[in-house]
This record gives C-alpha cells, sequence and structure tokens, in this order.
C-alpha cells in the first residue's frame, strides 16, 4: 500500500491540504467559541449579580413579596429562560413560571441539577449542548445583617437558564457550515490535485514505463511524442533518440552477425577441409616413414646405401615432423566434450605452443617459455585451457610487426594460485580500445584477418573456470595477459 507515486502523492496532498485548511480554520472557530463563552458567562454572571442585588434591597426592606416582582421583570429578557429560586431542600420559592411555584425542582426538571444542593458553595456557570443553553446556579448567602432573620448561612440557591444569543446561534450553525464546507473543500481541492497529477505526471509516466516495456520486449519501431520544453519532453526526445540508436545498432549487429556466421561457415568448411588433407598426408607419411625405416635397415647390411643412411635419418625426421604437425591438427579439429578434471598446465602449455611451432617460425618470432614449477595442477577442461593459450599466442603473433618477441610463464603467484601470462613486443593497444577487447565481435585487426570474438571467448573460459584475466598494454611496447587460476586450483 501507497508504494506507487501516485498514492504517495495523493495522501501527502490530502494531509497538507488538512493540515493547511484545517489547522486556521480550527484556531479560529476555537478563538470565537472561548470568546462567546466568556461573553455568555459574562452576561449570565450580570444577570445574577442584579437578581442578588434586588434581593438584597428588597429582603432588607422587609419586602418579600417584591421578590416574585424581581423575578418577573428580569426574566422578561427574551434570553432569559428561567429564573427560580430554590430553598435547601429543592423546592421552588419562586420562579417566572408561576405554576413551579411550590414544586421540587427534580420533579419540575428531572436531572437539571447535577450535584446536590449541600455541595454547592460557589456560583457554577455550563453549556448544556443539548438544549444550547446556559445554566447558571448560586448560593444565596446571607449577610451579617440578615442573620437576625435567617440563621443559616445558606438556605436557599438562585438558578438561571439563558438561551443563547442570537450571535451565538449564528455562530455555533456557521461552524457546522463550515467543517462541512471545509470538507468539501478538501475534496475538491484533492481532486483537482489528482486530475493535475494524472494529467502532468502521472499519464507521461506510464506512457514512459510502457514504452521502456515495449523497447525491453524487442519492439524498436516507437516514439514517443515531443511538445513543449517540459521535462518529459527533454526525457521522450532522449528515449526517441536512445531508441534510434538502438535499431541502429541492432541492424549493424545483425548484419555482423551474418558476416561472421558466414565466415564461421567457411571456416567450418576449411577445417573439415584441412583435417581431411592432414589425415591424407599422415597416411602417405607413415608410406614414406615405412619405406625410409626399411632402407635405413637394409643399408646396414647393403653397402651401396651405407652413404645414404646420414640422409634417410634426416628423411625420417622430417617426415616425423609432418606427422607430429598434421596430428595436431587433427587433434585440434575433432568436436571435444567440455569435461572438467585435473590436469597439468605446465604439459598443456609445452604441447600448445608446439602447435604454432611452424607458424611461429614462419613468422620469425622467438617464443620463449619460463615455467617456474614443475608442476601447475589444475581443476578444468584442458581442451578449453589450450584454446585460451592458443588464441593468446595467435593475438601475439597478429600484433608482431618485427624482431618479434613472445614470452609465456607459468609460475605459483601464491601457494593456492597460479599465474599464466603471455606477454609481447607488438603494437600494443590504446587506452580507448583496452576496454573494449572482451567485447563480442570487436576487433582492431586489418578487415578478413578477425573475427572478433577470440579475447570475448577467452574471457568466457575464464569465467568457467573461476580465473581472472587482466591486461596491461602500452601503445607501440607490447601487451601482456595475465590468467590467475585460484579457488579451484592445486599447485603440486
Amino acid at each position: 500500500m501507497f508504494k506507487s507515486i501516485k498514492s504517495k502523492f495523493i495522501l501527502l496532498s490530502i494531509i497538507i491540504i488538512i493540515l493547511s485548511i484545517g489547522i486556521p480554520v480550527g484556531f479560529l472557530l476555537n478563538q470565537f467559541n472561548k470568546n462567546f463563552h466568556d461573553r455568555s458567562v459574562i452576561m449570565v454572571g450580570a444577570a445574577i449579580d442584579l437578581m442578588i442585588f434586588g434581593l438584597n434591597n428588597s429582603m432588607m426592606k422587609g419586602d418579600n413579596k417584591n421578590v416574585q416582582n424581581i423575578v418577573e421583570q428580569i426574566g422578561k429578557n427574551k434570553s432569559i429562560e428561567h429564573i427560580r429560586i430554590i430553598n435547601s431542600d429543592g423546592i421552588i420559592k419562586y420562579a417566572i413560571h408561576s405554576d413551579e411555584i411550590g414544586k421540587n425542582i427534580d420533579v419540575i426538571e428531572p436531572g437539571h441539577l447535577k450535584t446536590n444542593l449541600s455541595q454547592i458553595h460557589a456560583r457554577s456557570i455550563s453549556l448544556n449542548s443539548k438544549t444550547n443553553t446556559y445554566t447558571a446556579i448560586q448560593p444565596i448567602v446571607m449577610e451579617k445583617r440578615c442573620h437576625s432573620c435567617h440563621k443559616n448561612p445558606i438556605n436557599s440557591f438562585l438558578d438561571v437558564d439563558t438561551d443563547l444569543t442570537k450571535a451565538e446561534v449564528n455562530f455555533y450553525t456557521g461552524s457546522f457550515h463550515m467543517f462541512f464546507l471545509g470538507l468539501v473543500l478538501i475534496f475538491i481541492l484533492a481532486f483537482s490535485f489528482y486530475l493535475i497529477f494524472n494529467k502532468y505526471i502521472n499519464k507521461p509516466l506510464n506512457d514512459f514505463i510502457l514504452a521502456l516495456s515495449e523497447v525491453e520486449k524487442g519492439n524498436l519501431n516507437l516514439n514517443l511524442p515531443v511538445s513543449g520544453e517540459n521535462e518529459f519532453s527533454i526525457l521522450h526526445n532522449h528515449f526517441n533518440r536512445m531508441v534510434n540508436e538502438l535499431k541502429s545498432s541492432r541492424g549493424q549487429i545483425e548484419e555482423m552477425h551474418f558476416e561472421q556466421l558466414q565466415r564461421a561457415d567457411k571456416m567450418v568448411t576449411l577445417g573439415e577441409l584441412t583435417a581431411s588433407m592432414a589425415h591424407d598426408i599422415n597416411n602417405h607419411s607413415a608410406i614414406i616413414m615405412s619405406r625410409a625405416d626399411y632402407l635405413l635397415f637394409e643399408s646396414e647390411n647393403n653397402n651401396s646405401l651405407s652413404g645414404y643412411k646420414d640422409d634417410l635419418n634426416v628423411v625420417n625426421d622430417q617426415i616425423e615432423k609432418i606427422s607430429r604437425i598434421t596430428g595436431n591438427i587433427l587433434k585440434h579439429s575433432k568436436k571435444t566434450s567440455k569435461t572438467f578434471t585435473n590436469f597439468d598446465l605446465v604439459k598443456l602449455v609445452e604441447t600448445s605452443t608446439d602447435m604454432l611451432e611452424p607458424l611461429i617460425k614462419k613468422r620469425k618470432v622467438v617464443l620463449s617459455k619460463e615455467i617456474k614449477i614443475d608442476h601447475a595442477k589444475i581443476f578444468g577442461d584442458p581442451n578449453q585451457i589450450e584454446q585460451v593459450i592458443l588464441n593468446l599466442v595467435g593475438n601475439s603473433l597478429d600484433a608482431i610487426k618485427e624482431n618479434g618477441k613472445i614470452d609465456v610463464k607459468v609460475q605459483a603467484e601464491t601457494e593456492n594460485k597460479i599465474e599464466l601470462s603471455v606477454s609481447d613486443n607488438g603494437i600494443g593497444i590504446d587506452n580507448d580500445s583496452i576496454g573494449k577487447i572482451f567485447s563480442p565481435f570487436y576487433t582492431n585487426k586489418e578487415s578478413g584477418k578477425g573475427t572478433g570474438l577470440g579475447l570475448y571467448i577467452v574471457q568466457n573460459i575464464c569465467k568457467n573456470h573461476n580465473a581472472e584475466i587482466k591486461c596491461e598494454s602500452n601503445l607501440d611496447q607490447g601487451t601482456t595477459f595475465t590468467i590467475t587460476f585460484n579457488g579451484d586450483s592445486e599447485n603440486v
């Protein structure tokens, strides 16, 4: 609940509206209410004081009959509803309405007195919200000069009820109206804010999210409308530019993929032809080698052949080299399963570099191997690691122009880490390109010389073997690739 921007905006808007309208209006109504209450208390108090004054004068003159006349005269005020003088037993002695005289107040108006008369010792004024009247009751305290006739200091009580004035009635009615008007105003403001938010923020935002979802699904044939210069127009403009660039890039990538697939297909065909040729060469080499061995054997007993013994040994050596080369070609062209096992990285480096020996000699490059440990046991797929070595050394051969030198090192970095590095003194890689070399289809080789997949494959193989690969290069000085096997590696 309230996770979306829309729900949070509506909630916060309502809270802000309530606080901004409710607090000042509530404070104002409370102040008015207090003022009216104070004014009513003063007016009721003045009426009681006037009654007490009239009673004292009448009592001092001994004119008890005038008390009822005073009550009736003051009771003619329209805002006064009741004036009663009650004795300590609750019997009404004087009242505006003469039919109440002589009756008990609890019978005339049950519940009118909130407390027992014996507990009333001072003036009490309160508002009865049910009848909208102010009720005041005050004990009539006998002065010393009255003690000759009245022994008890308090033997009667003055009860005065007054209605609310017209201004007070209008105020309370207005307060009620203001409360509902405030609710309506809050609703109108909240609804207006919702419409504004929905039109200018929520709808454009939903359209943008929907467009992103379409792009995520692969639909790049859409553009968001750009009108005006507001923030969403700027955002839509950037979105449209991004989609167009993605569309253009996708087209280029698809074209590149097609070219790579065509080339890969040709390479597969070429590989199959090469494997077939290697197989045929092996067969012919075997025949030549067997005949040469036979002649060597005959040269031991035949003087006419003994002069060719050294030449026959040379032929055998060369045929053996040809067989080794074709054997490597056949081995490399076979489909191999991806099987992880323990193997010796040192031996793998030896056999892998031997496969490239003819090419290294042809390029007149010096390949040096620096093996600082006798055995380097690695848990992984030897065929994949062999591909890593062939790719890195092949890249070094392509990067070298003249007086080339390639160094292959295997060493133990720590007890559980083995480091394989391939360095060359080639053209190097500039700073702008070094961050892209592991990206698929990225190559800075001449057209038709590289697929741009070699280092991408190398990096993925390293990931499969929990190995870390780093590249350090200086332009025109050379490049070094370092692979650190850790975790699953064991140096023995």
